[in-house]
């Protein structure tokens, strides 16, 4: 018994210093918050609007609003606050469309990308219907991932003794576990690999011809070397972000599948343990929103360009505001 309590001690420590004591939504919404907001700002001060842009943009908005709700959620809990079967319900739904909706933005991204790459010119030809386009397709993902989430309000329960929702452990538990890890994790997964493969492979063989093109001209060895830093860039920026989708999201995938299958009672080690394994795995998850912001948009040229235009801006109309005000109060002592 003393060995299972220092066990379960150690636990809680290690869960206390990583955070996920009761608060583990925020280590990674700060983070998260700062990006989201920073990428809005930014976009909302571009005068052109693409079809990638619009999706940056509403990849952010989800951001917020999946961590926002689920903030909500566990504060409300947390303070015992009486949110009933309905606010259960609720809540859970829309944190569980947010979440996947924003993987299959990412999704929508990478689609987008692997046409501009393999077909150039088609894009341009489309220009003028990306808008319209962009919003029935984003609309449409919306209505089709929210009517896969619905079994959620019919299984989702209110425990008013414990002050707390959960889930019936029943055959539609088991289904909802599939459905959410299928749209939130399998699907966008496959896609996201696919095109970034695709996209890669394109990227090489439009190097190699160039190359190619270039020897046979006779072009400078110089200026042809200089392409390999820029095949590596976008070689690496793409896989880097395959493999953040899967170190991210791959964890909360697992225990949302084989957590019925672990049974465990409250008070023991193994209950230690599966909530210590819960809190890491959605961690992960949640940290995975505070992410896209550094690989969708800070490694974009011209969202970085806007982005650090932006600050000097605001840093320059700082300092002449301070400098105004020093020359306001010279001038009134010099009165004087």
């Amino acid at each position: 018994m003393l060995t299972v309590q220092r066990r379960n001690n150690r636990l809680q420590g290690v869960l206390v210093l990583l955070g996920l004591h009761e608060n583990r939504e925020y280590s990674p919404s700060l983070m998260k918050e700062a990006g989201n907001l920073a990428t809005v700002i930014t976009i909302s001060r571009m005068r052109h609007f693409g079809s990638f842009v619009m999706y940056v943009a509403l990849l952010a908005i989800a951001d917020n609003l999946a961590i926002s709700v689920k903030i909500l959620f566990y504060q409300l809990l947390l303070h015992e606050v009486a949110i009933g079967a309905a606010g259960c319900r609720a809540l859970q739904f829309f944190g569980s469309v947010l979440v996947s909706y924003c993987n299959w933005v990412l999704v929508l991204m990478a689609i987008e990308r692997l046409v501009a790459v393999r077909y150039p010119f088609r894009i341009h030809f489309q220009s003028c219907l990306s808008g319209r386009k962009t919003a029935c397709i984003v609309i449409v993902v919306g209505i089709i991932i929210s009517l896969l989430c619905l079994p959620i309000l019919w299984a989702s329960e209110y425990d008013p003794t414990g002050v707390k929702c959960h889930v019936k452990n029943t055959p539609l538990l088991q289904t909802i576990s599939w459905i959410s890890s299928t749209i939130y994790f399998f699907i966008p997964f496959t896609i996201l690999a696919v095109c970034n493969f695709l996209v890669a492979r394109e990227i090489r063989l439009s190097f190699r011809l160039r190359n190619s093109f270039r020897s046979v001209h006779n072009f400078m060895v110089g200026r042809r070397s200089s392409d390999v830093p820029i095949q590596k860039q976008i070689m690496i920026m793409l896989f880097t972000a395959t493999f953040m989708f899967i170190l991210l999201n791959f964890p909360i995938c697992l225990f949302l599948v084989f957590h019925t299958h672990w049974v465990a009672t409250i008070g023991t080690a193994s209950y230690d343990w599966k909530y210590f394994v819960q809190q890491i795995a959605y961690l992960l998850s949640d940290s995975n929103h505070a992410f896209n912001f550094y690989l969708y948009f800070l490694s974009a040229r011209k969202f970085r360009a806007h982005f650090t235009h932006m600050i000097v801006t605001c840093e320059r109309r700082h300092k002449c505001s301070k400098c105004a005000d020093e020359r306001y109060q010279l001038r009134r002592l010099q009165g004087t």
